[in-house]
């Protein structure tokens, strides 16, 4: 997914079953727990992120609350 702002791209990723957010450019990599089919969390709590599906079900974009700090990403074809 590319952000905006700041300026960037994360990755989603699975390994071993578990789903983590990966920040490239800095190194960052949280693992993600589930509130719902959409809604997900990291283990510390700092991070929220909300899946956008089309409706085909397919993800298109993220919305990241980082400490109360919103951020958009759009999905990387």
């Amino acid at each position: 997914y590319k952000i905006e702002d700041p300026p960037g791209n994360i990755s989603i990723i699975m390994e071993d079953g578990i789903m983590y957010y990966r920040r490239g450019d800095f190194g960052i990599s949280q693992m993600l727990y589930p509130k719902d089919s959409v809604h997900f969390c990291t283990v510390d709590a700092t991070m929220d992120l909300k899946f956008n599906l089309d409706d085909s079900g397919s993800c298109t974009s993220v919305e990241i609350n980082w400490r109360n700090r919103m951020m958009h990403g759009e999905k990387i074809e």
